[in-house]
């Protein structure tokens, strides 16, 4: 009943331990920090809401529990045998029943842990284990919240999956490492002689280090053998007209995992997501959120690592772009991936979270200046303060000294840069950001 695919086989040990024990019996384990958020996991939580209460759980975040397990966060988890399906609150879809929560941040030292009554958010689906005054928090921004990111707007980086020599494969490495498959070198390409219709089938490539805060750093950190279903077709059927694009990736078809080896990517995704009209990409996976916006003008794919926010209806939901790139990029979403799904201290900004992030929508008056004020940073007339978004992102949420205490003291460990800069006040950052005109009591509005 717990098998899923791509699950770990703790999740085995764990069933059998709840299997195997009576009422009131209690089960200790050692297990990767992951299966509260994975989707492979769960019928693990399922099975663990129905049948178990949680009695402590220590997340030891980036303190390596098992030296060899390079790139594993462990965490300690006690329950109880109950066979008493989880309360939960209607409300606030909050669990409950309360455990014994410790927290390690950093790398598990003395003075960074935090321990407390702990509580459950989410179902079965998908799990947080928070304090309670993280709790409370989350519920207050899902409250305030008047707008969500369009599912369909969200589209993973395209999937290679081999993208150079040297990557990680079933446990080895590659030989010749570093030599492109899908992804070129300027001089990797020019060795190659590609003839004028070859290379047709060439994009600018942005790897994930690239996407900065609101700016793409250019130039392209490669060349992309952008081959989707119709170029495929066209390489099996029209072998003569494409010799030096086969003969290379035929000299790599070993090493090529792709279910179209070796002439196609894995998942090459709509050509359309990578250019032809305004978008943003972010990376999937860091230590904070990194989103930038891209022009229609400016061709850049992305890889799995990153994903694009692409609008559906154009000229409504194109108009929301820039705002929703200060909210994804500002402490306050930091915080709230942070608690949704991360690994260790890095934060993960997979569909799931990205969707369920709350949006708050300011009068139209407030969201057109604030749209215009992306906009100058974005042309680069006015300078990218983040902090300044950061102290207007609180307000137009409406939160007070507490909760933004709570944000500022929980991604602290994540922040952007070496130290954090003192948070300015709203009239500070209004003014940097030219919006001194605008009255702080229209910005928490429903006006």
């Amino acid at each position: 009943d717990l098998y899923c695919h791509k699950m770990d086989l703790f999740y085995f040990f764990i069933g059998l331990a709840v299997t195997i024990l009576r009422r009131g019996g209690r089960l200790a384990l050692v297990v990767a920090d992951y299966w509260t958020s994975r989707s492979s996991a769960e019928p693990l939580r399922n099975l663990l809401l129905q049948k178990t209460k949680l009695i402590e759980y220590v997340s030891l975040g980036d303190h390596r529990l098992f030296r060899n397990a390079i790139g594993c966060h462990s965490a300690l988890l006690i329950a109880e045998r109950s066979d008493e399906p989880a309360q939960t609150a209607k409300s606030q879809n909050t669990n409950v029943q309360t455990f014994q929560l410790t927290r390690y941040a950093g790398s598990g030292g003395a003075e960074a842990v935090q321990r407390g009554l702990g509580c459950v958010i989410g179902t079965s689906k998908s799990l947080s284990l928070l304090f309670a005054d993280e709790a409370r928090l989350l519920e207050l921004l899902q409250q305030r919240a008047n707008a969500k990111i369009d599912r369909n707007a969200y589209v993973q980086g395209l999937v290679a999956p081999q993208t150079r020599l040297g990557m990680p494969r079933r446990g080895k490495r590659n030989f010749d490492d570093g030599k492109g498959i899908f992804v070129l070198t300027d001089k990797e390409l020019a060795a190659l002689e590609f003839s004028e219709r070859e290379m047709t089938f060439v994009r600018p490539y942005y790897w994930g280090t690239q996407v900065l805060h609101y700016f793409l750093q250019g130039p392209p950190g490669g060349n992309l053998l952008y081959i989707d279903c119709k170029r495929r077709k066209a390489l099996k059927a029209k072998p003569e007209a494409f010799p030096a694009i086969r003969a290379h990736l035929e000299a790599y078809e070993e090493h090529i995992t792709s279910s179209f080896a070796p002439y196609g990517l894995h998942r090459p995704r709509k050509e359309e997501c990578f250019s032809s009209q305004r978008r943003l990409i972010g990376v999937r996976k860091g230590a904070y959120p990194r989103v930038c916006l891209v022009e229609a003008k400016d061709e850049a794919f992305v890889g799995e690592t990153c994903f694009v926010i692409l609008p559906q209806k154009q000229a409504e939901e194109r108009k929301l772009l820039p705002y929703l790139l200060m909210v994804l990029n500002s402490t306050l979403a930091h915080f709230w991936f942070t608690h949704k799904k991360a690994q260790g201290r890095h934060v993960q900004l997979d569909k799931g979270p990205l969707l369920s992030l709350p949006l708050r929508l300011p009068p139209t008056k407030v969201y057109a200046a604030v749209v215009s004020s992306v906009e100058e940073c974005l042309s680069q007339v006015r300078p990218l303060d983040l902090r300044a978004y950061d102290a207007l992102v609180y307000a137009l949420y409406g939160l007070d000294s507490w909760a933004i205490e709570l944000i500022e003291e929980s991604t602290k460990e994540g922040c952007r840069g070496s130290e954090r800069r003192k948070l300015p006040s709203l009239d500070e950052a209004l003014g940097q950001m030219g919006l001194s005109q605008l009255p702080a009591t229209l910005l928490f509005s429903n006006e």
